[in-house]
């Protein structure tokens, strides 16, 4: 990846033969786990859905206002915009995306409008027991973090216009965003982009980080109108900004030699786990590390390799996602890349004794239960 500035916006680039097409992400550092934050030495109280209703907010008027079909992301610690476009329009398109982001004034009545379509869509999809599923199991991956998903639903509903000004004010701002242009991109023209007048700020989410090396395994049954299940492994460690490409390259291995491509890998500086779907339930505090022969080794980065290229040349727009929710977690996808390729079996148990994890692990089963006993 090629790695740029412009005015304090850190521009990362890849030039690709995507048959002309050109695949852009902007990323902003401020996601779930920003509750509360320190910026410049003042604390201030966001909420936990601000950012997710203000990418929406900004989603929407991109589609509207420009015709631009830009979609939207959130995660626990960043916010994204990302689309497809071709040579001719991407420049004009991303220059839009930073004027609405600096310049243009928030509508209030379309935003309140995104608060309500957004509160609206988390209550259908909470009807669905795989996303509810996946949210509970957020409250485990990410307890340094001290995420809830009941603080989620209950500061969506109490989100107000003064939690997005705070957001915009002190968040949105070019050091605290990264742009990641895959295809037909260049320098050159990349340089041409103006990042409107900007403050620069310090900003430190505050969080109440647990005494994880007292903390038990943790399992959640309930009876519901169906069936879901799901896990995760959580490996735990002082926080940390050290090596986390490389930690990530490792839990991502362990991973896909465990549930062969039915997971996910988590990594920031305060948490790192795998969270595994479609498998049984049972306790892989074993597995973790007995998986790692060499032939599981080989094939599990083999797996992830093809993963990879797959993502890059057929679907651009995840692959430039991906790449944006990574910076913010302060994960250098080439980096990664490179780790997963490179990395042999005694670089990695030599990695894993230097980590010292202490692994706990999170159940998670609703059951069909009868029909007296669902809720």
């Amino acid at each position: 990846m090629n790695m740029l500035k412009v005015d304090d916006l850190s521009i990362g680039y890849h030039q690709a033969d995507l048959n002309g097409k050109v695949a852009i992400s902007l990323n902003i550092g401020a996601g779930f786990a920003l509750r509360r934050a320190e910026v410049d030495g003042e604390e201030i109280l966001l909420g936990s859905a601000a950012a997710k209703v203000y990418v929406n907010y900004v989603k929407a008027r991109m589609n509207e206002l420009y015709d631009i079909p830009v979609a939207s992301s959130t995660t626990m610690n960043s916010m994204s915009l990302y689309w497809e476009s071709d040579p001719e329009h991407y420049k004009k398109e991303i220059q839009q995306l930073l004027n609405e982001l600096f310049l243009i004034p928030i509508d209030w009545e379309r935003l309140m409008q995104e608060k309500k379509d957004t509160m609206e869509r988390y209550q259908e999809n909470y009807k669905n027991l795989e996303f509810r599923g996946r949210m509970k199991m957020l409250e485990f991956t990410n307890a340094n973090k001290n995420f809830e998903m009941n603080q989620l639903s209950s500061d969506l509903m109490g989100l107000n216009k003064e939690q997005i000004e705070l957001l915009r004010s002190h968040l949105c701002f070019a050091d605290n965003m990264f742009l990641f242009v895959h295809g037909d991109g260049t320098a050159a023209e990349l340089e041409q982009l103006t990042v409107p007048n900007h403050e620069k700020k310090d900003v430190q989410g505050i969080y109440s980080l647990s005494n994880w090396q007292y903390e038990q395994d943790v399992t959640l049954k309930k009876a519901s109108k169906g069936s879901y299940q799901c896990g995760a492994i959580k490996f735990e460690r002082h926080p940390t900004n050290i090596d986390l490409s490389i930690e990530h390259a490792v839990l991502s291995i362990i991973g896909e030699v465990l549930f062969n491509g039915r997971y996910e890998v988590h990594v920031d500086r305060v948490d790192a786990a795998i969270t595994y779907f479609e498998t049984s339930l049972k306790e892989y505090k074993q597995d973790a590390y007995a998986c790692l022969t060499d032939e599981s080794i080989d094939a599990g980065k083999f797996a992830i390799a093809e993963k990879i290229n797959r993502m890059v040349s057929s679907q651009p727009k995840q692959f430039v996602l991906m790449a944006g929710k990574m910076y913010f977690d302060r994960v250098d996808i080439y980096q990664w890349m490179a780790a997963i390729q490179q990395m042999h079996p005694e670089q990695i148990k030599f990695f894993l004794q230097e980590r010292d994890y202490k692994i706990r692990e999170g159940y998670l089963n609703y059951y069909k239960g009868e029909n007296r006993y669902v809720g």
